[in-house]
C-alpha cells in the first residue's frame, strides 16, 4: 500500500540521512538479526526480473503502531495503547502521518511511513454483510507500524539504509534524531555475521485441512448452484491447512523463497505470530495521482522442458475459461477504481498477457486510473479492499457467500 507524496512546494522537503551498504550486507544477513523481533517487516523481490521485482525492503522497531481490533482503532506507542474514538476506518483517515516531500530522488519506494498488513476480516468494517464469519485468529484486523528507518536493496543496483528523523519537525532536531536512530539500528543489524541456513525437513509434519473431502465437495456444489442461478459469476473457495509441529516462521519463509520465489514475497512478525507469503500479484500501486492494479486469473504449471513450457503457455492463451475468469476480475477492478478515480480516466492497459514465474504461468492484466483529489489512503482501501481476485465476482455477493 502506498500514499501519494505531497509536492515539494507543499512543505519544506525532508533530506533523509542515507548510508550505503557494502555488498556483503545481503538482505538475509540483515534479516537474521531481527527476524525474531516483533513488528519486523521484510518485503522481498524474487523470481524473474521485471517491473514488479525491483526492491527488497527491511524495517523494524517502529516508533508507533496502529491496530484495528475488537471493533476499534488503537494507537500503540511506548507499550501504551490508546483507543482512537469513532468508526475505525473513519478514524484511520486522521491517524495517517502527514504526507512528506523528500529532497533526494530517486529513493526506495518506502523511505519512512506505515508498513504491515490488512487482514481479510477488515472487510467487515468496509461493507455491511448479513453474517460475519467466525473469527479463528487472534491477529488484529489491521496492523501498521510507523518506520522512520528503512533498509533497502535495489535489484541489480546498490543498497542503502535511510533514516528520516521523523516525526521531528525542526531541521536540526530531525537530523540529530536521524543519525541516532540509524546508528542504533546499524548496531543491531551488525550482530548478524552470516546468512542464516534453512534446516532440513525431517518429514514428521502432519498436515490437516479444516474440511473433509466430502465437506469440500458439498461447498463446491453449493457454489455451482449459485453460479447456475445467476447469483454470482465466480467465487474463490479456500481451505485452511494446519501443520503440526509448526515450523519456525523464519525457517518457513527462507524455504518458501527458495521453492517459490516471487516479486512480492513478505515476512511480517507480530507479537506472537508471523505472516509468510510469496505472491506474483500487485494489489495496487499509487504513484502521484495514478493508481494501477494487476489482477491475476488463469494458471498453468511450468513445463519440465522448453517444449512442455511453451505448450503450457499456448494452452493458457487458448483457454476460454481462464480468459473469462480474468476478464471478470478486470471488470470488477474497473468498477472499484471508478469509485475513486476521475470519470473517464480508468482504462485497461494490458489484458490477459502471459507472465511466467518460477513455478507457474499466469494470465495478468493491468488496469489504471487517475485518482480524484479527495481520494486518500482511506478512500482507496474502502474502494479496493479486499482484492477481487481473492473474492470472486460480483465482489460483495461473493464475499457474502
Amino acid at each position: 500500500m502506498a500514499t501519494r507524496t505531497a509536492p515539494a512546494s507543499a512543505a519544506p522537503a525532508v533530506r533523509p540521512l542515507v548510508r550505503a551498504l557494502s555488498a556483503d550486507w545481503t538482505p538475509l544477513r540483515a534479516l537474521a538479526a531481527v527476524e525474531g523481533d516483533p513488528h519486523t517487516v521484510f518485503f522481498e523481490s524474487g523470481g524473474p526480473a521485471g517491473d514488479g521485482s525491483r526492491w527488497t525492503i527491511l524495517a523494524f522497531d517502529p516508533l508507533w503502531r496502529l491496530e484495528v481490533r475488537d471493533g476499534a482503532l488503537w494507537r500503540i506507542a511506548g507499550g501504551r495503547s490508546v483507543r482512537v474514538p469513532g468508526d475505525p476506518i473513519e478514524a484511520l483517515a486522521g491517524a495517517w502521518p502527514a504526507r512528506v516531500a523528500y529532497a533526494e530522488q530517486p529513493m526506495p519506494p518506502l523511505v519512512s511511513g506505515l508498513a504491515g498488513f490488512l487482514s481479510y476480516d477488515l472487510k467487515d468494517y468496509l461493507e455491511r454483510y448479513p453474517h460475519r464469519a467466525r473469527r479463528e485468529s487472534s491477529l488484529p484486523d489491521l496492523s501498521l507500524g510507523f518506520y522512520d528507518v528503512v533498509w533497502a536493496w535495489e535489484r541489480g543496483g546498490g543498497a542503502w539504509v535511510v533514516s528520516t528523523g521523523l516525526p521531528e519537525s525542526d531541521v536540526r532536531s530531525r537530523e540529530d534524531r536521524a543519525k541516532a536512530r540509524l546508528d542504533q539500528q546499524w548496531d543491531r543489524i551488525a550482530g548478524a555475521d552470516r546468512d542464516p541456513q534453512v534446516g532440513p525437513n525431517d518429514g514428521r509434519a502432519r498436515i490437516t485441512s479444516n474440511f473433509t473431502r466430502e465437506e469440500y465437495h458439498r461447498i463446491v456444489e453449493r457454489a455451482l448452484d449459485h453460479i447456475a442461478a445467476g447469483d454470482i459469476y465466480q467465487v474463490n473457495l479456500a481451505q485452511r491447512f494446519r501443520v503440526e509441529p509448526a515450523p519456525a516462521a523464519a525457517a518457513l519463509y527462507k524455504a518458501l523463497r527458495v521453492e517459490s520465489p516471487a516479486p512480492f514475497s513478505s515476512y511480517v512478525t507480530t507479537g506472537n505470530a508471523a505472516i509468510v507469503s510469496s505472491s506474483p500479484e500487485r494489489f495496487f500501486e499509487v504513484r502521484g495521482d495514478r493508481i494501477e492494479t494487476w489482477p491475476i486469473k488463469g494458471t498453468r504449471p511450468r513445463g519440465t522442458t522448453d517444449a512442455e513450457d511453451s505448450a503450457q503457455i499456448e494452452a493458457l492463451r487458448a483457454s476460454a475459461k481462464d480468459r473469462a475468469e480474468n476478464v471478470m476480475i478486470v471488470d470488477l477492478e474497473r468498477n472499484d477504481l471508478g469509485r475513486i478515480c476521475e470519470v473517464g480516466s480508468v482504462r485497461v492497459t494490458s489484458l490477459c498477457e502471459v507472465e511466467s514465474y518460477s513455478n507457474v504461468h499466469h494470465l495478468v492484466s493491468r488496469v489504471e486510473g487517475r485518482l480524484r483529489d479527495d481520494a486518500g489512503a482511506t478512500e482507496i482501501i474502502r474502494a479496493m479492499f479486499p482484492g477481487g481476485s481473492i473474492t470472486g465476482a460480483p465482489k460483495i455477493r461473493a464475499i457474502e457467500i
